[in-house]
């Protein structure tokens, strides 16, 4: 629940994995949480200072796990997302008003998920995400030519004037 990168994450599908994926979560942090499953395609969207930065869309091939972020798995990142432009254009305003409903700040990453019948659910509001060259935020950024110091330079600036 609070260790982040997917750490502890279980997919199950039967009830019966339910014990022992809350084990195999608590060996990670006295906390368990438990949601609904939400099949389909997964889009994250960098906000930079109240800005929705291009959709980037993560296939792994399967559970976007620790494995999957880290471990040589074959996940691909997809920025911008191939999605219309009405989906880009609502994910990108959803994610906005996600940024400006929690008073985030800076920058933050929105995650979301797409079913099959295009219904978008909310995942997350990631307040720190990953600012390595490889991270998402920075493959975003990277897509409208913003390279990672420039990035970073435009936080900063952003947090100085704040």
């Amino acid at each position: 629940n609070d260790a982040g990168s997917s750490v502890g994450l279980t997919v199950f599908m039967e009830e019966a994995d339910l014990s022992e994926a809350c084990r195999a979560a608590l060996v990670f942090s006295p906390l368990v949480m438990i949601e609904q499953y939400i099949p389909g395609r997964e889009f994250n969207i960098p906000v930079i200072a109240g800005e929705a930065y291009p959709v980037l869309e993560v296939d792994a091939g399967g559970v976007y796990d620790f494995n999957a972020k880290y471990l040589g798995h074959k996940t691909q990142y997809l920025v911008p997302a191939p999605i219309s432009s009405e989906i880009t254009r609502y994910l990108k305003e959803q994610a906005v008003k996600v940024w400006k409903a929690l008073g985030l700040r800076n920058y933050a990453r929105i995650d979301f998920r797409m079913t099959p019948e295009e219904d978008i659910y909310l995942l997350e509001a990631n307040t720190l995400p990953g600012m390595t060259a490889s991270s998402l935020v920075p493959k975003s950024a990277m897509a409208v030519g913003i390279s990672l110091p420039e990035l970073l330079e435009i936080i900063l600036r952003d947090a100085l004037e704040k």
